[in-house]
Order: C-alpha cells, then structure tokens, then sequence
C-alpha cells in the first residue's frame, strides 16, 4: 500500500511540474508573432506590417576555359538600385528597425532608408513642404561603421509613406520590421487608390504647408473647407497668391521639383457643400494647404481615378514633351 501512495504522490508532482510551464504570468506582455515577407522584387510597394526579409545568394557558373568557377553578377548589371516602398493610412507614420544587416561596403553595397518616397528624382513629400532636408531625410549606411558612424537600427518617417533602397551587387542581406504607428497630428499624406474615403489637411494653427500628393492622375472634391478669412460661406477658386489657401494642381516626370507644379485653381474661404468635381490628368497630383499662421484651416477632399469620359468644368491637363498645358 505504501509503495502504491508513493507511487502517485510521485506522478502528482511530476504532472504538476509539468502544468507549470504552460502557466503564464497574466501581467506579462506576450508580443504576438509578426509576418514573415520575403521580398523578391526590385521595385515593391507594400502596406504590411510584419518582418521583411531580403537575401541575395551569389550564383555562380563552371568555366571550362580556366577552370574555376565565375560569379554571374560580375556580368550582370550588379550596381542595380531596388527599392521597398512602404505606406500605411494617412493618419499613421511608419517605423523602421534594422534588425540585421549583411551589406558589404567592399563591393559598391548599401541600403538607405528615405523619409518619404523618391521616384523619378521626384521628392514626396516635396522639399517645399517636408520639415527636413533632404540630407536629413536620407539615411545611408552599410557594413562599415567607420564610413558610417552615424548608422542607427531605428528610424520613423514624418509621414504615411518611407522607401528602403537597396544596392547588393554581389551576395548580402538585411531584415527590416515595420510597424505603423499613431501620428495624431498627420500634415504630409501620400494618398493611394482605395486608401480612405476622404483625407483631412490640416495646419493645426501652425505656419506650414501641409500636402496631399498621389503619384498617379487623379479627380478630387473637396466636401468641407475652412480656409483663410471668413467673408461667405461659399469657396472663392480665385484666391490670392498671397493669401492661406488650398493650390490643386499637378505635375509630370518632366518637371525637376514637385514644388514646381502646373496649377488649376487657388482654393480659400469656407463651404460645408461638395465643390464640383475636378479632374488632374497629370503624373503626380498636389494639393498643398499654405498657411501663415493666423488661421485655422483645414479642407476634406476626396480622391479616385479619373475617366477621360468625365470632362468636369475644372480639368487640368500637364504640360508634355513638345506639347503646351490645357486647363478649362
């Protein structure tokens, strides 16, 4: 009888040692499992969350001449520059940690991180409009710490929108995570189709420029604005120059700057009704909210596709190659 009640007493203790490592403190903070992207693309554009991943393996072929084997990427275009375009909603921002870097600054390799997108040469947000330099919203670095001292694993755009470049001529790689984090007072938004019904600008008070760019054509409506001094309840589309205002315009790859942009109408005053549709048959739109600071201002818009079959009174038509600008 004995050996029997030693026996369970035994299997008791055994099962609940067991049990115990199941047990969780209820006040520990578990940090869920994060997707795993392998990127494989040059050029990708993606609105995840997650870890992405990149590894490029150095292929190699026989020589039968020399008889020894012969890296490919020697006769490939090995200096190819790829980029992961990164965006999320308009009222978030997006942080990057380098949580692994295999980049070798010996053979021509490195990564940049960019507070925005650049495509083209073209900025977004544009100079004009972001708070920082361009020298302070590019962050180059690779291996070598002494090149780069200045290196950092984490970094957080000014906005919805952050580009990762990349150059690995030969063999390398990096593991990058993504999070989306709350910006409660959101001024630059990169918008994209299908994105959000409607997008606010606002200056919050501030002397600024806040901006709404699209790379692609666009037809917009603005459904509330509260722009400048109050002299009607009505917009005025013919604003001054000098005054606050909404400036709704465009430009194509042609143009140097996004700040130089072909303009259709100069927007201010303050209207609770829908404006009539306006399309912008250009590459990239901008509507760029220009605040002095006395005001609050604010505007509602909406932005889609626009079909060459809708001829709105206010359309915009970019300057081309050889060609002149059409505005009606």
């Amino acid at each position: 009888m004995r050996i029997v009640f030693v026996t369970f007493i035994i299997y008791l203790a055994s099962s609940e040692a067991k049990a115990w490592y199941t047990v969780r403190n209820p006040f520990q903070f578990i940090e869920p499992e994060q997707k795993v992207h392998h990127i494989t693309d040059c050029m990708d554009v993606r609105s995840d969350e997650g870890i992405f991943k990149y590894v490029k393996v150095p292929r190699f072929i026989s020589s039968p001449k020399h008889s020894k084997l012969i890296d490919v990427a020697t006769i490939e275009d090995s200096m190819q520059v790829c980029g992961l375009f990164l965006f999320t909603d308009p009222d978030k921002i997006i942080e990057i940690h380098i949580r692994h870097l295999d980049v070798d600054c010996e053979f021509g390799g490195l990564i940049s991180v960019f507070d925005g997108w650049e495509m083209n040469g073209k900025y977004f947000p544009s100079t004009q409009d972001h708070p920082l330099t361009l020298e302070q919203r590019s962050n180059e670095f690779c291996n070598d710490r002494k090149q780069y001292p200045t290196y950092r694993t984490i970094y957080r755009s000014n906005q919805n929108a952050a580009l990762v470049q990349y150059r690995i001529p030969v063999k390398g790689s990096f593991t990058i995570t993504v999070r989306h984090l709350k910006n409660p007072e959101p001024c630059n938004i990169l918008a994209q189709p299908d994105l959000s019904p409607s997008y606010q600008l606002s200056n919050y008070g501030g002397r600024k420029n806040c901006t709404l760019s699209t790379v692609f054509p666009a037809v917009l409506d603005i459904l509330m604005s509260n722009i400048g001094e109050q002299t009607g309840k009505s917009l005025n589309y013919e604003c001054d120059s000098e005054s606050d205002r909404l400036v709704i315009g465009g430009t194509n790859s042609q143009k140097d700057d996004t700040n130089d942009i072909e303009i259709l109408t100069n927007v201010c005053g303050k209207s609770k009704e829908r404006s009539p549709p306006m399309n912008i048959f250009c590459e990239y739109t901008t509507i760029r909210l220009i605040s002095s600071g006395k005001y609050r201002n604010e505007a509602l818009i909406t932005i889609g596709l626009p079909s060459f079959d809708d001829q709105y009174p206010l359309t915009l038509f970019c300057q081309t190659p050889g060609g002149l600008t059409d505005k009606k």
